[in-house]
């Protein structure tokens, strides 16, 4: 007997309606997708500026159980492609997050992009004297992943940066700026 790699699954599921939103334990965890997680965040009261996976409010939600991990994965994972300027991410059969791009010219690339919008003291971007991507490679690299000390003072200055998928993952925001600075204080002399 063959066996498919198709599951079948409900995209439908019922609401209590004698409960509030934010009080339906059974329905909650049954919102999926970037701007449902996004819609879900505005009913608990949250503003644009915290629909990040690593915003404070965000993390009690997801330690309080009104949000699952794989909510919290919708948001990190919601960044437009660089390249198609889409937010390309899916679910898997173990429910977890993954950066599927359905153009060929994106999604056959052995390394994605997303962009990142980040934090940067003033300060530092005056110094920069080369595009930030290959500051924070190099740092990234010449760290070996590892977040280096450096103390981030502001005024900030909001940029965007292209970011490899992987590296979109695995740092937060702040991790990225930690990692630039230290590219723009240290790697420039290479």
């Amino acid at each position: 007997m063959k066996r498919s790699n198709v599951r079948l699954r409900s995209n439908v599921h019922i609401r209590n309606p004698q409960l509030r939103l934010q009080e339906d334990c059974h329905f909650l965890p049954q919102v999926r997708g970037y701007a449902r997680v996004r819609a879900l965040l505005r009913s608990f009261g949250l503003q644009p500026h915290q629909f990040r996976h690593d915003d404070a409010e965000v993390l009690r939600l997801v330690e309080i159980g009104k949000l699952t991990r794989a909510q919290q994965e919708a948001l990190k994972w919601g960044v437009p492609c660089s390249l198609c300027d889409s937010v390309p991410c899916g679910v898997d059969f173990r429910g977890e997050y993954k950066f599927v791009c359905d153009r060929p010219d994106c999604a056959d690339r052995p390394n994605l992009f997303v962009s990142r919008r980040i934090a940067v003291p003033i300060a530092d971007l005056r110094q920069c004297k080369h595009p930030p991507e290959a500051l924070l490679d190099w740092a990234i690299t010449h760290c070996n992943g590892r977040l280096p000390q450096s103390s981030l003072r502001p005024p900030f200055h909001s940029i965007v940066i292209r970011v490899g998928s992987t590296f979109a993952r695995s740092y937060t925001d702040e991790e990225l700026v930690r990692l630039l600075v230290y590219g723009i204080q240290h790697g420039q002399a290479r």
